[in-house]
């Protein structure tokens, strides 16, 4: 697909303006969009976020001060985009497909009338959108376009298509019998902690509240070998308030979850909740099982609430993963303030 100047003519040209407009990564893969009418606008380069925020907002046509080289179109009927298998639901409720317009493969999460879903449910939908919307990071996943049809009940959003998840991953490993390198787990655990301390540097602060391997894609290199990962499933994150930089509902994953997320004292929880459930999925890639694998859905809580880790088979090598370890007891200290930061842990894990 190359980029063209004719672009203002496609559906109506200056008459209209795409719902939603995010970044691209290259200019060879246009991985930015929105949706207008029938045409589908795509970014070839990255533009500045005040830019996209107008066109999000149609207070700009597709191509009004944009250079014809930064815009892609792809006309398209909505009966043109093709919906394939089921990939997943959301906690919202959503339903996740793998879908494709034109050839190119996206993964379209959706919550229509069908699914008769709560107010909460459409609003932590709508939540999801409005936080992912803004993130910017080769280690979280990207919002490529929304649409929100209030008339008909029906919210999508299109995201990048991933082929694994990080859970996937470990599961296939361990089936082989050969677990990760202490090598290959810090590049894993490096970046999924660069991609919490992006989250933990915007302004207000993002806390994803439901972190573990299942939430954690993968994209894979020429050789179909794990290349990146991001961070991805937003539906439980929150934006926390600057004032106080808590919130207090429990949301989250039996078994990732901070003790703190548990109780009902009344203190909250903040960014730190995420670094303990990052300790577990530390614990998943070093030991290629689920947090507390060997406990019932009651005794997982109760370790939970208490801080109790989970623990650490003999068959997982303790001197060659010594280090790793250590970061794992540092990360899920019961108190959050003994907990390390994100900066810290990223500087611990390169030190490896």
């Amino acid at each position: 697909m190359s980029t063209s100047s004719s672009s203002s003519s496609a559906a109506g040209g200056a008459q209209t303006s795409p719902i939603a407009m995010s970044y691209a990564s290259s200019s060879s893969i246009p991985v930015g969009f929105g949706m207008s009418g029938e045409s589908l606008y795509a970014a070839s380069e990255s533009l500045p976020v005040e830019r996209v925020t107008r066109l999000g907002e149609g207070q700009h046509s597709p191509t009004h001060g944009l250079p014809a080289s930064e815009v892609l179109t792809i006309d398209f009927k909505n009966d043109e985009i093709e919906f394939h298998e089921e990939l997943g639901r959301g906690a919202s409720g959503a339903t996740v497909y793998a879908c494709s317009i034109k050839g190119m493969f996206f993964a379209a999460k959706i919550m229509d009338s069908s699914t008769f879903p709560s107010e909460e449910q459409t609003q932590r939908m709508l939540s999801e959108i409005s936080i992912t919307a803004q993130l910017r990071h080769e280690n979280v996943v990207r919002l490529l376009a929304f649409d929100y049809r209030e008339d008909k009940k029906e919210i999508r959003m299109f995201t990048q298509i991933y082929p694994e998840t990080l859970w996937q991953v470990i599961a296939s490993r361990a089936a082989t019998g050969k677990p990760f390198t202490p090598k290959e787990v810090v590049d894993f655990a490096f970046q999924i902690a660069r991609g919490l301390h992006y989250l933990g540097r915007q302004d207000p602060p993002i806390i994803h509240r439901d972190l573990k391997s299942d939430n954690i894609f993968v994209s894979w290199d020429n050789h179909r070998k794990p290349r990146r990962l991001h961070i991805g499933d937003f539906d439980t994150s929150k934006i926390l308030d600057t004032t106080g930089a808590k919130t207090f509902t429990q949301v989250g994953t039996p078994g990732w979850m901070a003790p703190e997320v548990f109780t009902e004292s009344g203190r909250g929880h903040g960014v730190k909740a995420d670094v303990w459930s990052f300790g577990m999925v530390l614990y998943e890639l070093i030991v290629m099982k689920q947090p507390y694998f060997d406990k019932n859905h009651f005794e997982i809580s109760t370790c939970n609430v208490k801080g109790i880790r989970p623990t650490v088979p003999e068959s997982v090598d303790k001197e060659a993963f010594k280090e790793l370890l250590k970061l794992f007891n540092k990360c899920t200290n019961k108190k959050p303030q003994d907990r390390p930061s994100t900066a810290d842990i990223l500087a611990t894990l390169a030190a490896m």
